[in-house]
């Protein structure tokens, strides 16, 4: 089996790929790119090329973990004002 290998004068392997048969017409860039999230494209519409990319099922559930804690906090805090409210201001 043949493979493209993208690697270093030295000879360090950068990444490899299966055989491309056109590798005159590979672009290498460096693009920035959110946090957790993986590169599904590259958008070559504008002159500046930019990354298109998506969140990762591990960075959503980072998320919803966070929103949990805060939904958590949310929900004590609206207990504790509903608790003195009903007591009229002093806890009792």
């Amino acid at each position: 089996m043949k493979y493209t290998v993208f690697y270093k004068p030295d000879g360090t392997v950068i990444s490899t790929a299966t055989e491309q048969a056109d590798i005159e017409t590979i672009k290498i860039g460096t693009f920035e790119v959110p946090d957790g999230n993986v590169i599904d494209s590259i958008d070559t519409s504008k002159k500046e090329h930019t990354a298109v990319s998506h969140a990762t099922p591990m960075t959503n559930a980072a998320e919803l973990a966070a929103v949990k804690k805060q939904t958590e906090l949310n929900s004590a805090g609206i207990a504790e004002l509903a608790d003195l409210f009903m007591n009229g201001g002093s806890k009792a």
